[in-house]
């Protein structure tokens, strides 16, 4: 009769999330009898430099104005308490104020579980499922993570707003980090999780999932799988071992008593491996071309494709029976990649057979079947396999396979891969592979690869050097000495820690300040321009926070607007033009149909910070900057016609705007969104259900664009020689070269002055009859339009001609590297659309600017000569 042992395996059996704890090794104890003693030291220090502090002003020494801990009186899982935007906690942007509550009550109303038709099917809209990749780390949570969340959650909420059934699928990984801490991060960050399908890789499930897999592999043998491009299948699963001449036998990268003794050194494989054969003059040799195809330095196999040169070395004549020899001989052993969970021994032979089974009985079965007659007993291997196997299955046996669920019939395939270019074979290719293999469908249509973050200077983040930033401390906030200090928390040496301790020094003199979800999320999505790695600056991220109080700021204007000259405003039900708006409303209308069609367009080709540009540009710069500075003239001085056409042109462009930052900012945006009025037939409950902006062709208006360029420009002009030539009552001129641009500086010059701010009040419009200003600082707008800034006092005409000549000189420079980098070959290959649009705008603002300083020192010799 046979006997069974069956070792636990992590894979194939589930290990309890809470297991008992057990007793503390001597190692471990000691370890933390250390990290104490070093805690200790660095505390006492903290303190002797407390004691030893320098004095500190008068102006250092008042205490700060302190703002009472915030306590939010929303009943937990309730719809957020919204209280008027006045009081301690509500003058301005607060984070951790705006991300109360809300969280708990869109998971409580279940707006996270993808919304399916009474039929069970998914909306007309179609379906977007992201299955969330597990986190498969050993150490603390990073800002990796934190992008990866933030790019996902920002694709998953753009689709909910199109109407779509959606699907943001939580998971962890064994071999990752406490699920406690991943749940946090993605709860802090606004992650749309439907938690009620989170997943684990060793869920029961799950489990079955890897058995199943292994199993019909292995019964099957050889792994042969279609590969675009390629007649026959290619085997994939198998090691094939080559045999190498020695050269030398001492190196202090070979351990002579290991293995062989020897080591394959490959100068362009990594640093080591470089500096090797830096050392021994090996040359760097490249055996591909751009296209994938094997280069001259394969002799004979040039131009053929690598798994084509990998059959052909077995086929070949010459190298043929070499071939056949190594492995007859052992020099080179083929075989399949395998585990199994059973090993069968068979008395009375020597043989050793693996056979595979489901359950034990299964295996018992086959081995019965294989070995007829035979006394069998049977042992489950010890071994276990990698973690990457059952995350290569982690796209559908998170979706319940293999078992046939509704879940798998309705949202599989699912529709995007997040990851990290550094595992595109150790985990998306394997998906690929087993998804083809075990249902004949890919596993998801897209694959979005995001950058790698890298601290300040450029270095892949260490804790060694202190560079790693929980996503947390950024969110919350944290001072340099609680930074220092954990570093004691791990085990790093001492003068690890010194070296970590002076990069913090640098990099966070001040600790790093409260910037709240929403900034960093927007802030690390800006940051991946070109998929090129990210040098994380805290600095941008708290900049970004400013801006979550701009559009802040700008919606407790609206808001107040309404309450003062329309205390029961509606909106109108549509976005629609009335006929009675102002330049400035037509130009603001048109300019956010514009942002919303850029929008869907960047999101839709997956250029996402391209998106977050857009909407940082609308909603700062055109909205904020000029149309609410404008609009305060129209409220103050308009009728009441005017006044209602700007309350529904402010309605519909900040509430727009909202809904078109919702997917990057959730938190923000949803607490300004209910705080707004709703039109008539609205009832839509939470920003998240909200339709994301179209675009209206109704509101396109290039006339008034142009129209109110001019305004712009002229504004733009007179800030400029405003901060050049600083002055306490200046003088400005406002040329034009015809009488339509005449009248149009001159009918909207209130607006010029109020962009331009409040010491830009002698503003004088010219028409093209008038002579040419002298001695003045020059601005050229456009072809039509001039601005002249008088200049007072005694002017050192030598030094100022000499102070614009440097100007043009960084000008022409910068217009030089902006063309050779337009013109490079890899600019309309490699750089995307937004950048290359970018690249261009900048190349036609230096053009303009260069102009400009060339106008200016004209100007300052006309002066000179006059006084000769």
């Amino acid at each position: 009769m046979a006997s069974i042992a069956t070792p636990a395996s992590a894979e194939l059996t589930g290990i309890p999330l809470h297991a008992e704890k057990k007793a503390k090794t001597a190692i471990q104890l000691a370890k933390e009898q250390a990290k104490a003693q070093k805690l200790r030291k660095f505390q006492q220090k903290q303190k002797k430099q407390a004691n030893a502090a320098p004095a500190v002003s008068a102006k250092e020494r008042r205490p700060a104005v302190e703002v009472a801990e915030y306590t939010e009186d929303t009943p937990a899982g309730q719809k957020k308490i919204v209280k008027p935007l006045d009081g301690a906690h509500r003058k301005a942007y607060i984070p951790k104020v705006v991300e109360s509550a809300w969280y708990e009550w869109w998971e409580q109303k279940g707006y996270f579980k993808p919304e399916l038709n009474q039929d069970g099917n998914a909306k007309k809209e179609g379906y977007f499922v992201i299955p969330a990749p597990p986190p498969n780390v050993t150490g603390a949570l990073h800002l990796g993570h934190a992008l990866a969340s933030s790019i996902q959650d920002a694709l998953i909420r753009y689709h909910r707003m199109q109407g779509m059934t959606v699907l943001f699928l939580p998971g962890c990984d064994h071999t990752g980090i406490s699920t406690q801490a991943v749940v946090e991060n993605m709860l802090r960050m606004g992650g749309s999780y439907d938690w009620t399908r989170e997943a684990f890789t060793l869920d029961a499930n799950l489990s079955r999932a890897v058995t199943e897999t292994f199993c019909r592999l292995h019964d099957e043998g050889r792994t042969l799988i279609d590969v675009p491009g390629y007649d026959r299948k290619v085997e994939f699963g198998v090691l094939t071992t080559f045999q190498y001449q020695i050269d030398g036998t001492q190196g202090e990268y070979i351990a002579m008593d290991f293995g062989t003794g020897a080591v394959k050194i490959t100068p362009a494989h990594d640093k080591n491996d470089f500096a090797i054969g830096k050392r021994h003059k090996l040359e760097v040799i490249n055996i591909l071309t751009n296209d994938g195809l094997l280069n001259a330095n394969t002799g004979e196999f040039e131009g053929q494709r690598r798994f084509d040169a990998r059959y052909n070395i077995m086929r070949m004549d010459e190298m043929a029976k070499a071939a056949l020899d190594a492995v007859e001989d052992g020099r080179i052993k083929i075989q399949p990649d395998r585990a199994s969970p059973y090993c069968i021994h068979i008395d009375g032979t020597n043989a050793e057979q693996w056979v595979t089974g489901r359950t034990e009985e299964e295996a018992f079965k086959k081995a019965e079947t294989k070995f007829p007659g035979k006394n069998i007993t049977l042992m489950r291997d010890p071994d276990v396999l990698d973690t990457w196997f059952s995350s290569g299955l982690w796209p559908f046996s998170t979706l319940g396979w293999p078992n046939n669920t509704h879940d798998l019939e309705k949202l599989f395939p699912t529709s995007l891969l997040e990851t990290g270019w550094d595992i595109l074979f150790f985990w998306v290719a394997r998906m690929v592979m087993l998804y083809l293999k075990l249902t004949g469908k890919i596993p998801f249509s897209e694959v979005y690869c995001h950058s790698l973050v890298r601290d300040t200077f450029g270095r892949k983040m260490s804790k060694s050097l202190g560079s790693v930033i929980d996503p947390i401390d950024v969110m919350e906030s944290i001072t340099l000495e609680q930074l220092n200090a954990k570093l004691y928390e791990g085990n790093l040496d001492p003068k690890e820690v010194a070296k970590a301790t002076q990069f913090q020094q640098a990099a966070f003199p001040q600790g790093i300040p409260e910037c709240g979800a929403d900034a960093l999320r927007f802030s690390l999505i800006q940051y991946t321009a070109s998929g090129e790695d990210i040098n994380f600056d805290i600095k941008v991220t708290h900049a970004y926070r400013r801006f979550c109080n701009k559009i802040y700021q700008a919606t407790k204007y609206v808001l107040g607007t309404f309450d003062k000259y329309g205390k029961e405003f509606v909106p109108n039900e549509a976005a629609t033009l009335s006929g009675n708006e102002s330049l400035s409303e037509r130009w603001i209308l048109s300019r956010f149909n514009n942002a919303v069609k850029d929008v869907n367009a960047a999101m839709r080709a997956r250029e996402l910070s391209h998106a977050t540009r857009i909407i940082h540009s609308y909603l700062y710069d055109e909205l904020c900057d000029i149309f609410i500075e404008n609009s305060k003239a129209i409220f103050a001085d308009g009728s009441p016609e005017q006044r209602a056409s700007a309350m529904n042109t402010l309605y519909t462009v900040i509430e727009g705007g909202l809904r078109l930052i919702h997917p990057f900012m959730p938190f923000l945006s949803e607490e300004l969104w209910q705080r707004l009025p709703r039109q008539p037939t609205d009832t839509t409950n939470s920003i998240m259900f909200a339709t994301y902006p179209q675009c209206n062709e109704l509101l396109n208006d290039l006339e008034s664009e142009d129209a109110y360029g001019l305004v712009l420009g002229c504004a733009k002009g007179v800030r400029s020689l405003l901060a050049e030539y600083k002055t306490d009552r200046p003088k400005i001129f406002t040329q034009t070269a015809d009488s339509t641009v005449c009248e149009r500086a001159t009918s909207e010059l209130q607006a010029i002055k109020s962009i331009s701010g409040k010491i830009a009040s002698l503003i004088e419009v010219l028409g093209h009859e008038y002579a040419t200003r002298i001695g003045c600082a020059v601005y050229v707008v456009s072809s039509s339009v001039v601005i002249f800034l008088k200049l007072q006092g005694d002017i050192n005409i030598h030094k100022e001609i000499t102070k614009v000549q440097n100007k043009i000189e960084k000008a022409i420079d910068g217009v030089t590297k902006q063309r050779q980098f337009i013109a490079s070959p890899e600019f309309e290959e490699k750089v995307t659309s937004a950048v290359q649009e970018e690249a261009k705008k900048k190349l036609q603002e230096l053009l303009a600017l260069q102009h400009n300083y060339k106008k200016t020192i004209q100007q300052f010799q006309d002066i000179r000569a006059r006084s000769e």
